[in-house]
């Protein structure tokens, strides 16, 4: 079948700044091609690093509406493949229009992962108008002309199936490569605990809560004991001034809490390493790598509990939380000793056993027999 197929993948950027899918999506396409099945990767030329992308992978940068229909029509006319399949990573996007539009034309088959983007959460944030424009313009073109949609845990499903309760839908969770043994920092569970860091690293969106950890960071007041707050992810330290409160702006340091930039992987497998908890408050987290990341390298999560990652709360390593619920576990930490500490890190290394790239690609290509 692979050598008879064209799997297009659709990339809304692929940027260090933009985080998990742009490791993701190459990841993906690299992993179809050694299965054997023929990919590209069409990203915007001024959203594509194209150092990102593994030697195998290959990407058709565009530097606008009209080139993206040229290089599309392009490869669509090679007649080059038996017959071809849009998989579409992004919602918001007027390509999306467009890909509807030639799949019609092309009879292409649709994939969309909307990546978390359709989420009762992740809809509720942002722009005001994206619940009307959902229910109103894109629900019914996207019943119209979407094959199947892919999600990445049993809660996006669920989201997906309550918004198109006739449309066919498959659970994919992502992969997820391993950090090399030559990356890795050993770190005594001890010298974890004591550093008393809580380490965020995100992209600046609305959607990621930034501002809810601060407060309830502050409002525990457990910056007292020791604690600190350490966020990392933004192109400039002024893109904060978006998310943040402009009061807690401008007293951050008497908090202990700290603003960084985007770091280099190296210095993210350090912070990592190096922290008592990754901290994330997400409300549309439809995989999140940076929590796999710090599950890969032995640090405790502090998640919502609306992520696929709530099994691993389950098995002890980490804490969750609910739209109320993060005051709470800030208190707790109050009281964490070095022994309930030394037990959350011990669960991880012991339980810790991520979805391989390979297996996603397998579930992917078993689901697009019956597509």
């Amino acid at each position: 079948m692979g050598d008879k197929i064209l799997i297009i993948i659709f990339s809304e950027g692929l940027l260090k700044e933009i985080g998990g899918p742009s490791i993701s999506i190459p990841k993906f396409s690299s992993s179809l091609r050694r299965k054997g099945v023929n990919s590209i990767i069409f990203c915007p030329k001024k959203k594509l690093d194209i150092n990102l992308l593994p030697q195998d992978v290959k990407a058709v940068p565009y530097s606008g509406y009209i080139d993206f229909i040229k290089e599309l029509s392009r490869i669509l006319n090679s007649n080059e493949f038996i017959f071809d399949i849009f998989h579409i990573n992004f919602i918001w996007k007027f390509e999306l229009l467009i890909l509807f539009f030639t799949a019609f034309l092309y009879k292409v088959k649709i994939i969309l992962n909307p990546r978390g983007m359709l989420t009762k959460e992740a809809i509720s944030s942002g722009s005001v108008l994206k619940k009307p424009l959902l229910n109103y313009f894109m629900k019914p073109l996207l019943n119209r002309n979407i094959t199947c949609f892919q999600a990445s845990s049993k809660n996006e499903c669920d989201e997906l199936e309550r918004i198109f309760p006739k449309k066919r839908i498959f659970i994919n969770t992502l992969g997820f490569e391993r950090f090399k043994e030559n990356e890795v920092q050993n770190v005594s569970h001890s010298k974890k605990f004591s550093s008393k860091t809580l380490l965020v690293i995100s992209r600046i969106d609305s959607h990621k809560n930034i501002q809810e950890v601060i407060s309830s960071f502050i409002r525990s007041e457990i910056y007292r004991q020791g604690w600190s707050l350490k966020i990392f992810g933004a192109e400039s330290l002024t893109d904060y001034e978006e998310i943040i409160d402009k009061e807690n702006l401008e007293n951050l340091s008497s908090f202990k809490i700290e603003l960084y930039e985007f770091i280099s992987r190296s210095e993210k497998v350090r912070l990592i390493s190096n922290s008592s908890f990754f901290i994330s408050a997400s409300k549309s987290e439809s995989y999140g790598l940076s929590i796999a990341e710090s599950l890969d390298l032995g640090t405790p999560i502090i998640i919502r509990n609306n992520t696929l990652w709530e099994e691993y709360i389950t098995r002890g390593c980490g804490y969750s939380f609910d739209s109320e619920g993060l005051d709470q576990i800030m208190l707790k930490l109050k009281t964490l000793d070095l022994s309930e500490y030394s037990s959350l890190v011990e669960n991880i290394q012991s339980k810790f056993k991520p979805e391989t790239w390979d297996n996603h690609t397998e579930i992917f290509l078993k689901e697009l027999k019956t597509v």
